[in-house]
């Protein structure tokens, strides 16, 4: 689909380690209903989450919460390699009602985590330990993953506390072409309700409309109009779930000229109307 990709593939719980080489291509940014942790063991990728670029190096963890815009970029010739980790809020549910409210929310909010060099070994034996239980598959398997994760997401959390804790971080500093797309990704972020076009996001990153095209599709994964669409649609199911207003309204409210297309490009983007969404919202 045109405004990111949905992908919907756990059930669950499920952990891989793959290599990845600067050649490999994901294809579009994407986007899924469940939790996932991505941490870095060797390379380097560059990941556009939302409308912000990170760098990833050894060490670093990428937490991504459901229906976040995501896609990783692999650098240089070196191969890069990962533990990939996807579960369901309800697979966590010991966690979630054992911590404060809004404990996994506010983990989740800090996309990137750097591990300290002292607590990387015990963070990849954790990820070791999830590995070899996830595919032993006998009847205690089950039990010792949510386990496993538990600690994981526990020690997480103490890592956000220190990193949080700290009177100064470096801030990242960025290459002069991804500071730019990333710019006009935050303007077109902030301002989807107006009526943008190619040429004004071209501007704010200092770009002839072509060559910023060509380059905010390389960096983001989207075409211009994808990304806005894409934005919008995600803002417009905020205010479905959140306010009372029409469809036709909060179309208007997103940027969308009428609500007819909104409705077309809101089900293709998450495969129901914006009436049936409100509703499953309400039974949550």
């Amino acid at each position: 689909m045109s405004e990111g990709t949905l992908r919907d593939k756990v059930d669950s719980f499920v952990i891989d380690r793959i290599r990845r080489s600067s050649d490999f291509d994901m294809g579009q940014s994407h986007y899924h209903p469940y939790y996932e942790l991505y941490y870095l063991l060797s390379g380097n990728c560059r990941m556009f989450i939302n409308h912000t670029i990170y760098y990833v190096s050894p060490g670093d963890m990428i937490l991504l919460p459901p229906s976040l815009l995501h896609k990783a970029v692999y650098g240089s010739s070196r191969m890069a390699e990962r533990y990939n980790v996807s579960f369901t809020a309800s697979y966590i549910s010991f966690f979630q009602e054992n911590t404060a409210p809004n404990t996994l929310s506010r983990l989740f909010d800090q996309h990137k985590l750097s591990i300290p060099p002292s607590h990387q070994s015990y963070m990849e034996e954790l990820f070791a330990r999830l590995e070899r239980e996830f595919h032993s598959a006998d009847a205690y398997s089950t039990i010792q993953c949510k386990s496993s994760l538990t600690q994981l997401l526990v020690f997480l959390c103490r890592c956000q506390q220190q990193s949080q804790s700290l009177v100064s971080q470096v801030p990242q500093e960025l290459e002069q072409g991804d500071e730019a797309i990333q710019a006009a990704a935050h303007y077109i972020y902030r301002c989807h309700q107006e009526p943008l076009t190619l040429e004004s996001a071209a501007d704010v990153a200092h770009m002839s409309p072509t060559y910023f095209s060509r380059k905010f599709k390389q960096v983001t994964g989207f075409g211009f109009k994808e990304y806005l669409t894409y934005v919008r649609i995600q803002n417009g199911a905020r205010l479905l779930a959140d306010t009372s207003l029409s469809v036709t309204e909060v179309a208007l409210a997103c940027g969308f000229s009428d609500g007819n297309y909104f409705g077309d490009a809101f089900k293709k983007a998450k495969g129901m109307s914006p009436n049936q969404f409100r509703k499953a919202q309400k039974m949550v």
